[in-house]
C-alpha cells in the first residue's frame, strides 16, 4: 500500500517541468544546509581533510554548492521517472560508446566504473545510447525499507538496466555467459568498503583511503575491458558522460593496479568540480583501520 501511494505521488511530481523541479531544489538545498544541517559536520570534516591548502571561505563555497547539487540530483531523479527517451537525449550526452560496442562485438564483457559525481542516477539511461540488444547491468544492495527499495529499483531499471542484488551476482554472470550475451557491469566504486573488506588502501584526496576491490576480481575472472565514466555537468540539467579506457584485458593486470588507476582517475574527476561529489558520505570512517589481507595478497 505504501509503495503504491508514494510511487503515485512521485509519478505526479515527476510530470512537472524540470524548471519547477529546480525551484524546489533551491528550497530543499536551503533547508538541508541551513535548517536541518543534514550531515553538515561530516561535509565540513571531509572538505577540511581533502582541501587543507585552500581557504575556509573557499571550502564553504564548495559546501554550499554541494548542497545545491545534491538537491538538484534529488529532483532530477524524480523527473526522470516520467521522462521520455527524447527528454533524456535532450539532457544527457554519452561519448566514446564505441569502447563498449567494440568489446561486445568481440564477445567480451565490460566493467564500467564511476563515482557519486553529478547525477550518478542518470547513468541508468545508458541503454538508450547503445544498440537495442546490448545488455547493461548493475549490482546493488537492497534497502532495508522495502517501499523505497522497490521505488529505486523501478527508477533504475526503467530504461533497461538489469539491477542485480549483490548476493546474486555470480549467478547472474553465469546466466549471461550461458546465453553468450556480453554485458556492461556497472559499479559506483567510490563507496567505503565494509570493515572486513579492507583489502586495499591508497592516497586519495590527501588521505589514506580504502577502496572496494570486488569489481576488480570479477573483471579479472572474465578478462573484461575496464572503463571509467567521467561525469561532467556543463550547466544545470545537462550531463556529459565520457567513456574512457582504463584497461583492455584486466586479467593481465597485477592485483589492485586497476583499483589504484580508478582511484587516481576519480580524484581527477572530483578536483575538476569538487562540489559535484557526495561529500556527505562517511568515506573515511575506516581510514585508520588495519588492512585485511586477501588470498595471501598484502598491499602496504
Amino acid at each position: 500500500m505504501w509503495y503504491k501511494l508514494l510511487n503515485s505521488l512521485l509519478k505526479v511530481l515527476s510530470k512537472l517541468p524540470l524548471g519547477v523541479h529546480y525551484f524546489f531544489a533551491h528550497v530543499i538545498a536551503f533547508l538541508a544546509h541551513r535548517v536541518v544541517c543534514y550531515r553538515r559536520k561530516t561535509v565540513r570534516e571531509n572538505l577540511q581533510r581533502s582541501f587543507p591548502d585552500i581557504s575556509e571561505q573557499q571550502r564553504r563555497t564548495i559546501e554550499r554548492c554541494f548542497y545545491q547539487n545534491l538537491s538538484m540530483c534529488m529532483v532530477e531523479t524524480i523527473w526522470m521517472m516520467s521522462a521520455t527517451e527524447e527528454d533524456v537525449k535532450n539532457h544527457v550526452e554519452f561519448r566514446n560508446m564505441e569502447l563498449i560496442t567494440e568489446a561486445f562485438d568481440q564477445g567480451r564483457n565490460v566493467t564500467a566504473l564511476f563515482g557519486h559525481i553529478g547525477n550518478w542516477e542518470w547513468i541508468c539511461t545508458t541503454p538508450l545510447f547503445l544498440r537495442p540488444n546490448d545488455a547493461v547491468a548493475t549490482l546493488y544492495k537492497p534497502l532495508t525499507n522495502t517501499t523505497f527499495d522497490k521505488i529505486y529499483y523501478d527508477m533504475r531499471s526503467r530504461f533497461g538496466v538489469h539491477c542485480i542484488p549483490k548476493n546474486q551476482a555470480l549467478r547472474a554472470l553465469v546466466d549471461y555467459k550461458r546465453r553468450q550475451q556480453p554485458m556492461v557491469l556497472a559499479f559506483i566504486a567510490d563507496q567505503s568498503p565494509s570493515r572486513n573488506s579492507l583489502h586495499f588502501f591508497t592516497s586519495f584526496l590527501h588521505q589514506r583511503t580504502p577502496f572496494i576491490t570486488g569489481w576488480e576480481e570479477l573483471s579479472k575472472r572474465q578478462d573484461s575491458r575496464v572503463i571509467y565514466v567521467d561525469i561532467q555537468r556543463p550547466k544545470p540539467g545537462h550531463y556529459i558522460y565520457t567513456v574512457e579506457m582504463l584497461c583492455d584485458h584486466s586479467k593481465d593486470e597485477t592485483p589492485y593496479t586497476l583499483t589504484e588507476r580508478y582511484a587516481n582517475r576519480l580524484e581527477e574527476n572530483i578536483l575538476l568540480c569538487p562540489e559535484l561529489w557526495l561529500w556527505s558520505h562517511r568515506r573515511w570512517k575506516h581510514s585508520d583501520k588495519k588492512m585485511t589481507p586477501r588470498h595471501g595478497i598484502v598491499n602496504s
